[in-house]
């Protein structure tokens, strides 16, 4: 597989919720931001923030957008996940731009950029829209998180 078609793969799997064949592109010392997940650095635990998206994202439909190659091993592609979140029963319609970089056609590095603010607004609803910008309320969703996290490794 060249670079692009990596970055296909990948997408090929999120849209189908296969977390396996999307980490199977990944190298072992790959890093990982989202704005929920924060900072992750080891294939594992970025297995396990898949695995809870797919879990906390029941009746999910992915699209993606064209793939961008930004030139020397970077990629960019946008995507949505209309969603209802199994926790809250709310839906979600989940917007976000991939950042990848690859080496030797593995992803060495992975970023989404989304508004959390807007995925708290969405998720938790009144609570979220009017403390979501603040930054102990999304660091304490971080928290939440990270410990879902840790519990599955």
């Amino acid at each position: 597989m060249n670079e692009k078609e990596t970055v296909e793969y990948f997408l090929s799997c999120f849209r189908k919720q296969d977390v396996s064949g999307m980490c199977s592109v990944y190298t072992s010392d790959i890093v990982y931001f989202d704005p929920l997940a924060d900072l992750l650095k080891e294939k594992e635990e970025v297995r396990c923030r898949w695995k809870l998206f797919f879990e906390d994202a029941s009746n999910c439909n992915i699209t993606t957008e064209n793939i961008v190659d930004e030139g020397e091993g970077y990629f960019t592609c946008k995507w949505t996940a209309s969603f209802i979140h199994s926790e809250t029963g709310r839906s979600v319609a989940l917007h976000s731009k991939s950042n990848f970089k690859l080496e030797n056609s593995l992803i060495t590095e992975h970023s989404e950029g989304f508004s959390l603010h807007q995925y708290c607004r969405q998720v938790y609803g009144a609570v979220a829209y009017a403390l979501g910008w603040n930054s102990m309320y999304q660091k304490a969703r971080k928290n939440e998180f990270r410990r879902r996290i840790i519990n599955l490794l």
